[in-house]
C-alpha cells in the first residue's frame, strides 16, 4: 500500500550503527488507520529539482555538512575551489555550486595540494 506524505522533520545526525536518519512525516489524507509505532519503508523525492555535478568522493577535501574543497588542474598548477554540496550518493558527491559540468577535478593526492601547487598530470587507463 502506498501513501503520500510531507517531511516535517529530519534528524540532526545519522544513526551511528545504521547510517540512517530519523524522519517525521505528515501523512496526506487517507482512510487507512495506522497503528502506533508503525514501521515502513519510504522513498523521499524533493519537490524542487536542481542540477548537480557529481564528483568522486575522494576528490573532495576539507568537507563539512554542506561544503568542501576541490582542485581543478590548470596547466602545471591547480586552482582551489570551494564548493557547495548537497549529499553523497554511491561514492559520488553532489556539487550544487562551484563547479560546472564537464570540468576536470583532481582525484588523487588532493590532501597534499594547496592553491597554486605545481602538478604533472598523468593518464591512468
Amino acid at each position: 500500500v502506498q501513501f503520500s506524505a510531507i517531511v516535517t522533520e529530519v534528524g540532526q545526525a545519522a544513526d551511528q550503527f545504521t547510517g540512517t536518519f530519523e524522519v517525521a512525516l505528515s501523512l496526506e489524507q487517507s482512510t487507512y488507520k495506522f497503528a502506533s509505532g508503525f514501521i515502513g519503508k519510504i522513498k523521499i523525492y524533493p519537490r524542487k529539482k536542481s542540477d548537480v555535478v557529481l564528483v568522486p568522493v575522494q576528490s573532495v577535501t576539507q568537507s563539512n555538512k554542506s561544503s568542501g574543497v576541490i582542485f581543478i588542474p590548470l596547466n602545471d598548477k591547480v586552482e582551489k575551489r570551494i564548493i557547495t554540496t548537497s549529499g553523497i550518493y554511491n561514492n559520488m558527491v553532489a556539487v550544487t555550486q562551484g563547479l560546472n559540468g564537464g570540468e576536470t577535478v583532481i582525484t588523487d593526492g588532493v590532501e597534499y595540494l594547496t592553491e597554486n601547487s605545481q602538478i604533472k598530470l598523468v593518464s591512468v587507463n
